[in-house]
């Protein structure tokens, strides 16, 4: 039993060990600066703040730091929907229209709209077409629009599968109503105050700075015209975006890592809600792809993976970018998040390494000169998981073509390595002959390649 007992303790310290190595290099590699939480059974086994929350100022991350969640925010919307359902307050067949008789779609019902099978036009695309003010706008604002322009709806209601944002803005105005209360009181009253989530919070629609919130972090894109990171504020194409970013209910939650595990460990205690709600907002209700989901649930994406149920979520908006996955029978959490969209593949390629799969350390890619010749042994349609695409050589210059999609130039590492520009990922091959096998790596992740031709 002792021998057992150290083994697993070894193989655990291993673990912790390459995760460790793994968040260290993309930090180094691909600029990662966010903080990263990893527990098992409720333990925290792994917890690292890496990089700045002012990038100026260089001001260090702490556990303290306060990130918007983005979309991650729809869990906690769909957890106050189910606490109006668990009080009588709303049914899940309730139509859209008893609660906004204007809006011009009929039959959208209230399960539509968590399982994004409403077919509502995007909340965003609208307000990016017609929103030319600089102040906040608001839900109430969102609403008008769609009285006011009528977008088309996307399909007939219940009849296809479409993420959509508009949704859940809806969904927390619903709550509104049938409680009386702001979405941000009810959120803290019923979910986090009672969990002791005491750094997060809803930003209020009249808050205009977000920056007044303790601990909060900047956020920053990478400005390609100037080769260095900024603030949304300060490149004109996302200038335009920052006044869409005051809508609730679909995102603008702001939180920290630590609250975060809180709101995770209260789904398996079930201490908010009913077992019965949270199986509901955790099992496949529709098909569909949410950051490769097999389906969605309430507020949850769910996805089959490494023999057990992942239930997770993303979250990007303005810079931030943030993942949080729990699987169900290991009962391991994974929270990272980002204050400049570095989290992309992190968290998956953490889950890798606690189920033992094989990962490849991020590293800095190189470009090399290749002759013609050497190019073209790269040229050839490959295929996985029933996605195909092509290898092509136009004037000594590999390009990724895919349908639908502007081509990708591919720079060469080695003579059997390509990499893609401004993205952790690559392809491997090795040439035996004529015959050619191949791995696409992505975020350090390996997935064996066919070529077709």
């Amino acid at each position: 039993m002792v021998l057992v007992l150290t083994q697993a303790a070894f193989a655990q310290r291993h673990k912790i060990s390459l995760i460790d190595k793994f968040v260290v290099a993309k930090a180094k590699h691909h600029g990662f600066n966010g903080n990263v939480l990893v527990a098992e059974k409720g333990r925290i086994i792994y917890r690292k703040s890496l990089g700045f929350s002012h990038f100026k100022l260089k001001t260090p991350l702490t556990s303290e730091s306060v990130f918007n969640l983005g979309s991650i925010s729809k869990e906690f919307t769909a957890a106050a929907v189910m606490h109006c359902v668990e009080r009588g307050l709303i049914s899940f067949d309730d139509e859209l229209r008893k609660y906004f008789p204007e809006i011009p779609y009929k039959g959208v019902t209230v399960r539509q709209m968590l399982t994004h099978t409403s077919g509502l036009p995007e909340q965003n695309e609208l307000l990016y077409k017609h929103w030319d003010s600089d102040t906040r706008v608001s839900n109430n604002d969102m609403v008008k629009y769609l009285i006011r322009y009528k977008p088309d709806i996307a399909f007939k209601p219940g009849e296809g599968f479409k993420y959509c944002n508009t949704n859940y803005s809806l969904l927390a105005m619903i709550v509104e109503k049938v409680s009386g209360v702001t979405f941000r009181g009810f959120t803290a009253k019923n979910i986090f105050e009672p969990l002791g989530m005491t750094k997060t919070r809803l930003l209020d629609p009249q808050e205009q700075n977000y920056r007044s919130i303790p601990n909060a972090t900047e956020s920053y894109i990478f400005d390609a015209e100037k080769n260095q990171y900024s603030m949304p504020e300060e490149i004109p194409q996302w200038k335009k975006a920052i006044p869409l970013s005051g809508l609730y209910g679909a995102g603008n939650v702001y939180s920290t890592a630590s609250d975060l595990m809180k709101w995770q460990e209260s789904l398996k205690t079930a201490r908010i809600l009913k077992r019965e709600s949270i199986r509901e907002m955790q099992k496949v209700h529709v098909q569909g792809n949410v950051d490769g989901s097999d389906g969605y649930g309430y507020g949850f994406a769910v996805k089959s993976i490494y023999g057990d149920t992942k239930v997770f979520h993303y979250g990007g908006t303005l810079g931030y970018w943030n993942g949080l996955q729990h699987f169900q029978n290991a009962d391991r959490t994974i929270i990272v998040l980002s204050n400049n969209e570095s989290e992309k593949g992190l968290t998956n390629a953490i889950a890798a390494i606690l189920f033992d799969q094989q990962v490849v350390l991020p590293s800095s890619h190189r470009e090399v000169k290749l002759s013609s010749s050497e190019l073209n042994r790269f040229v050839g349609t490959y295929e996985a998981n029933g996605r195909s695409f092509s290898i092509e050589n136009r004037q000594d210059k590999l390009f990724r073509i895919v349908e639908g999609a502007e081509p990708m130039e591919l720079k060469p590492e080695s003579k059997n390595k390509l990499f893609y520009v401004g993205v952790d990922r690559q392809i491997e091959f090795t040439f035996a002959g004529k015959k050619v096998t191949a791995f696409f790596i992505a975020d350090g992740l390996k997935l064996a390649l066919t070529k077709l031709k």
